[in-house]
């Protein structure tokens, strides 16, 4: 997936959408994790926010200076991050944004995936990427390891 073109082309059309994709690209945010998101979760001198998973679990995740940088312009005290209504409403807007880009076959949901593959090939130890990504079990997490390993990013 051709990540720079797809913020260039969501930041030109959206920025609100931008910052929205951002996020959920290095944090490995679910589409309705990042939806809930409040500002009142998020720590901008620590660099971390509080996600709401499944199961109404909270999370701890690290924030990427790219994430800071975006969403420190329009920071709030209170109130949510995002406005749309609905996490179906970013997932049409993402899968457009993907096709205008000439990108087919990609979803929201990728950007996770997308997430955590750069966290296991920048080093980052599979326990940590399967708290951050809020994974029940490891064996989920080890999926991604596994196609690193094909790919041969993984010694």
């Amino acid at each position: 997936m051709e990540i720079e073109t797809i913020l260039q082309k969501a930041q030109e059309i959206s920025p609100d959408l931008w910052r929205y994709i951002t996020l959920c690209l290095w944090t490995g945010a679910r589409r309705s994790e990042a939806k809930g998101l409040k500002w009142q979760d998020i720590d901008f001198v620590g660099a971390f926010c509080t996600l709401t998973g499944k199961g109404n679990r909270e999370r701890i995740v690290p924030l990427m200076p790219a994430v800071v940088e975006a969403l420190t312009p329009v920071k709030r005290d209170i109130g949510p991050v995002f406005a749309m209504d609905h996490a179906d409403t970013y997932s049409h807007r993402v899968k457009a944004v993907m096709a205008s880009c000439g990108i087919v076959g990609h979803r929201l949901h990728d950007l996770r995936h997308t997430a955590a593959t750069y966290m296991l090939k920048n080093g980052i130890d599979i326990r940590t990427v399967q708290k951050i990504l809020g994974h029940a079990s490891i064996s989920t997490t080890t999926i991604y390891a596994e196609v690193q390993k094909e790919a041969g990013h993984c010694r």
